[in-house]
């Protein structure tokens, strides 16, 4: 009597057959490259939320060098915040080197958006090819480098950037 080979033997089969299986394992993300003057940033594709052309910006008294503004986005007021000056790329008395074309919303409850001189591409990347900087990668801004291409792509670390954004600023304290 032979054996039949059913279809549901067939099915426990790896589904990357070919692949390493270390490759199988290792967490994949979608990342927004954008070029901010010579510089290319990244923040992963599901903590943006929009790219729009560059809004006419209202201006916010008092505040940091790298608040630009508010703008209108969809409906939402978003904070937008230069990332050449939250990377510490220019000082507060240099004129913008980027000539920003694009505004890249971010979600999350702080409303913020980035001025972008162009979004690039989404590329999908293993998240352990980004190099940590320093020897504790979650506390900055820059959660590390990425090397794509042959250029090198900070990946931004968004739950910090209204920190960084605010640095050396004193927060509006609630009246009694």
């Amino acid at each position: 009597m032979t054996e039949k080979t059913e279809f549901a033997d067939i099915s426990i089969l790896p589904r990357t057959l070919g692949q390493s299986e270390g490759e199988d394992r290792r967490e994949r993300r979608e990342l927004l490259v954008a070029r901010c003057g010579e510089r290319l940033i990244g923040v992963f594709a599901d903590e943006a939320d929009h790219v729009v052309t560059w809004k006419p910006l209202s201006p916010l008294p008092n505040a940091p060098q790298s608040v630009l503004g508010v703008a209108g986005v969809r409906g939402r007021i978003s904070t937008v915040l230069d990332p050449i000056v939250i990377l510490g790329e220019r000082a507060a008395e240099d004129e913008p080197a980027a000539r920003f074309d694009f505004i890249i919303t971010l979600r999350g409850d702080e409303q913020l958006a980035l001025a972008v001189e162009r979004a690039e591409r989404i590329i999908e990347i293993f998240t352990d090819d980004i190099e940590p900087l320093g020897s504790s990668p979650s506390t900055g801004v820059v959660l590390g480098l990425l090397q794509t291409e042959g250029k090198l792509v900070a990946v931004l670390n968004v739950r910090e950037l209204f920190t960084a954004a605010m640095q050396g600023t004193e927060r509006r304290r609630k009246r009694d």
